[in-house]
């Protein structure tokens, strides 16, 4: 569980919200990608004014996420097209950190969607992708 000030916590939801406003007002993939970017660098930042272990948490994943996201992005910018991404990728994306920035204005648990982010991240890798079109890998809304 979170365990910063109040006034912090605010710093924290208002970002990602804006992060989330900003991805939803993209059309294009690499936009979207920039956005998220936000995330784990708005954390990064944030482990400077106050070290907890769920920011760190946050921080991994959503950076492992992000690093998958680009070299996807980059592929394509040199037209590489291996393997794909599931078409939900982006929705889920800011639909998680959407909740996220929800669950900490409310102080609640984020674990399970710390988790959805990386099997949705593991999706969009080549190996992940394999599985998710063969249904071994399926992705659903964590609990809201």
């Amino acid at each position: 569980m979170l365990s910063v000030s109040d006034e912090f916590r605010a710093l924290l939801v208002s970002e990602f919200r804006y992060v989330v406003a900003r991805m939803r007002s993209s059309a294009n993939p690499i936009d979207k990608a920039y956005y998220m970017s936000g995330t784990y660098g708005t954390l990064m930042h944030a482990f400077n004014i106050h070290m907890d272990k769920e920011l760190v948490f946050a921080h991994e994943v959503l950076n492992r996420a992000q690093t998958i996201l680009n070299g996807r992005v980059a592929a394509v910018r040199v037209g590489q097209s291996t393997g794909g991404m599931p078409g939900t990728f982006f929705t889920s994306m800011e639909n998680d950190i959407e909740e996220i920035a929800n669950r900490w204005e409310r102080k609640e648990e984020i674990t399970d969607l710390l988790q959805h982010i990386a099997l949705s991240g593991y999706a969009a890798t080549g190996n992940g992708y394999y599985l998710y079109e063969k249904g071994q890998l399926q992705l659903s809304e964590p609990d809201t």
